[in-house]
């Protein structure tokens, strides 16, 4: 399937109470599934003014969801739990910093596709926010996946406090380069 060509697929922000409490039973279910045990972790982010959660839907059922963490939270973005160094050397550079965190889907036929489209809109945000470095963590299962995206890696594997069972690898992408990842992410053909 085709992002770009099936219209039962649908990615935005959500716009409601009601689509973020759906968006957050979606991530919820995938937490459960995976054996995570972060609810408080996204809980301190879930629904603030700093994030800005999408949601990817087929018809009418939310399948997926991602959310922007925005600079500025007292708590600073999620990733700094394991990764505050990393995290910080790039403001100590002057640069702007977010985290797209907490992606999320049900099983379904379609989910690669439904992913890389939500992704995709996470970083276009992102780019549109005039932040200049991004951070995910990710399992370091999903390394490869996200190198292939154009992901750098940054740190890792380390566990988060708390849950030393799950560890995961800070990468990062640079926003002032990320065509050829959305390229990617679209299936396009990259810019040159």
């Amino acid at each position: 399937m085709n992002a770009a060509t099936d219209r039962r697929l649908t990615v935005r922000e959500t716009a409601s109470a009601g689509e973020l409490a759906a968006a957050r039973e979606v991530l919820d279910a995938a937490h459960q599934r995976a054996g995570f045990p972060d609810a408080q972790r996204v809980d301190r982010y879930w629904g603030k003014p700093f994030a800005r959660t999408f949601a990817a839907w087929i018809g009418d059922q939310i399948v997926a969801t991602d959310t922007l963490i925005l600079d500025g939270s007292t708590d600073g973005l999620p990733c700094e739990v394991a990764f505050r160094e990393e995290v910080w050397a790039q403001r100590v550079l002057g640069l702007s910093v977010v985290e797209g965190a907490f992606l999320a889907a049900l099983e379904t036929e379609s989910r690669i596709a439904v992913m890389k489209a939500l992704l995709a809109a996470v970083i276009e945000a992102a780019v549109e926010t005039a932040g200049d470095m991004g951070f995910t963590a990710v399992a370091p299962h999903h390394l490869r996946l996200y190198g292939w995206f154009g992901f750098r890696c940054v740190a890792g594997p380390r566990a988060y406090p708390g849950d030393p069972t799950h560890e995961e690898m800070l990468m990062s992408l640079d926003l002032h380069h990320a065509g050829p990842t959305l390229a990617l992410l679209r299936g396009e053909r990259c810019p040159s």
